[in-house]
């Protein structure tokens, strides 16, 4: 598994670890799954939830945002990002998990109402977006 770190923390600021499961999801056609929000574009995925295995809260997630029951194939990178959270107001260690995945089908459920799924060529994923963290795993995806 690949670990890296997008930054350091600065001295002096007391942050939030936030563990996260996000999945990268290629399509036949080589494009990426996208969730686009009104907060900017992001991996399917999300925080863990109580003692809920990273897997666990994966298929969750990808479930709530795209509807989607998935196969969870290679956790591929593990990734830091320190920053400032305009949601939450506070300082913020994302504690990204990534996991190369595939659909195994989409499900007639409610999803997540602000969230829409896309899909995106790699680079311009990497482009937009708005986790450092995550703009770095697809970029190390694409080279995997």
């Amino acid at each position: 598994m690949i670990q890296f770190s997008i930054n350091q923390p600065e001295r002096r600021k007391q942050y939030v670890s936030r563990i996260g499961a996000y999945a990268i999801i290629k399509s036949a056609d080589g494009l990426i799954a996208i969730v686009k929000t009104v907060k900017g574009y992001f991996l399917p995925g999300g925080g863990v939830e109580g003692n809920e295995s990273l897997e666990a809260c994966l298929k969750r997630e990808c479930l709530e945002e795209i509807g989607a029951q998935i196969s969870v194939l290679d956790n591929f990178a593990c990734g830091n990002y320190y920053f400032y959270s305009t949601t939450l107001n506070t300082d913020m260690e994302s504690i990204g998990n990534f996991f190369i995945c595939k659909i195994d089908k989409f499900l007639e459920t409610k999803t997540d109402p602000d969230h829409e799924l896309i899909w995106l060529p790699t680079e311009k994923a990497a482009q937009v977006l708005y986790l450092e963290n995550q703009k770095k795993a697809v970029s190390l995806f694409n080279n995997f």
